[in-house]
């Protein structure tokens, strides 16, 4: 099977409570009159939501287990492409909310917010991107070590052990040059 659902539905479910977690600092900083915060917020969110598509990457591709790289980036990318589904029931309503007030083209783009609008396709796009590459590297992070393969001296080495004692006890360590 290509993908894991439960690395999947951990990576999304870290990342959105870390973007839940993160946003609160700043509207807490927000409502208390900060105007650095009130008046680039939505930077704020962006920051936020590229820093969740990183944790959300590489917890999905740290779960993936020993798999390997690509199929951690591919969780990732499932994880973030989970949230962007939920997020965007939440997110694309206020974007279109304009195209019921106003019908024309310049009312459409009078009622959007292009700073806005540039910040969630970035976070969308810029995430995907950090969050493959965040599982990938959360795969690697995690893939055991003992994964090694023996080299044709270690196995030549090992085999001429077991011959000169007649038996072997105890762990081999295969890893190259122990």
């Amino acid at each position: 099977m290509l993908s894991r659902w439960s690395a999947i539905l951990c990576g999304a479910a870290v990342g959105l409570a870390t973007f839940f977690v993160v946003m609160t600092v700043w509207l807490v900083m927000v409502a208390g009159g900060r105007d650095l915060f009130t008046r680039d917020l939505d930077w704020f969110i962006l920051g936020t939501a590229l820093f969740a598509a990183v944790v959300t990457g590489y917890v999905a591709g740290y779960v993936e287990d020993w798999r390997g790289a690509v199929f951690g980036m591919w969780n990732g990318l499932a994880s973030w492409g989970l949230i962007i589904v939920v997020g965007s029931m939440f997110v694309l309503p206020n974007f279109l909310r304009p195209l019921t007030a106003s019908h024309t083209a310049s009312g459409f783009l009078q009622g959007l917010d292009f700073q806005m609008m540039v910040v969630v396709c970035c976070s969308f796009g810029g995430g995907l991107i950090l969050a493959g590459i965040a599982g990938s590297i959360g795969a690697i992070a995690h893939r055991p070590r003992s994964l090694y393969r023996m080299t044709d001296e270690d196995e030549r080495q090992f085999l001429q052990d077991v011959g000169t004692s007649g038996t072997h006890r105890g762990p081999v360590d295969i890893r190259p040059g122990a």
